[in-house]
């Protein structure tokens, strides 16, 4: 066998071989079909509430939906009155009051009218009251907050409200914080907190 045959033997092969790896990869690639993906909105009765669930708690907070306001109540769960100076020239600092936080939340996608929507009875927009957390324990702080001032929430639009507890009432121990609507089911919200 020549030379040139040779090389020609070995040119022909080498593109045999290489057009069979190309025919096999086409092959063994399989096309996946193509994802569809839904643009569209979940859908949502106009004016209706958010795809919320009605209640949830975590650490720290509690939730539930009265009507077309979903409330929320923050406080942590362990407090500490006193916070002691990391250098020994430093004064222990105390707490003057502990903020509980109330949010009313407009969950629906439409307007909101405090008179009209929400039946108000009273003067009240919701009490909190905060007891020992015992059988029967005492009562040791309440707060009414006026609904003079509110009047309107827009969609999903958020309200705050703080309710300090002076820390003149407030000794170590475990407490009861019950956040009453006067709206709505008008059920009482509860979040436990420790005090130390």
């Amino acid at each position: 066998m020549s030379r040139r045959t040779a090389v020609v033997v070995l040119l022909v092969g080498g593109l045999a071989a290489a057009g069979g790896f190309i025919f096999y990869r086409s092959r063994a690639v399989t096309v996946a079909p193509p994802v569809e993906v839904s643009t569209q909105p979940t859908e949502v009765l106009p004016g209706g509430p958010t795809p919320l669930p009605d209640s949830f708690e975590s650490p720290g907070l509690v939730s539930r939906r009265e009507g077309p306001l979903r409330i929320y109540v923050a406080l942590p769960r362990e407090i500490s009155l006193s916070r002691h100076g990391e250098n020994s020239g430093q004064q222990d600092q105390t707490l003057a009051s502990v903020p509980i936080v109330v949010v009313l939340e407009n969950d629906t996608y439409k307007k909101v009218d405090a008179a009209g929507d929400l039946s108000l009875t009273g003067d009240a927009l919701f009490t909190l009251t905060i007891t020992r957390d015992a059988p029967d324990g005492p009562e040791v702080f309440s707060h009414s907050e006026p609904r003079a001032e509110v009047s309107t929430w827009q969609p999903a639009e958020r309200k705050t409200f703080t309710a300090s507890w002076p820390a003149a009432s407030i000794s170590p121990g475990a407490y009861l914080v019950s956040v009453r609507p006067a709206f709505g089911t008008r059920q009482t919200l509860q979040i436990r907190t420790s005090i130390r």
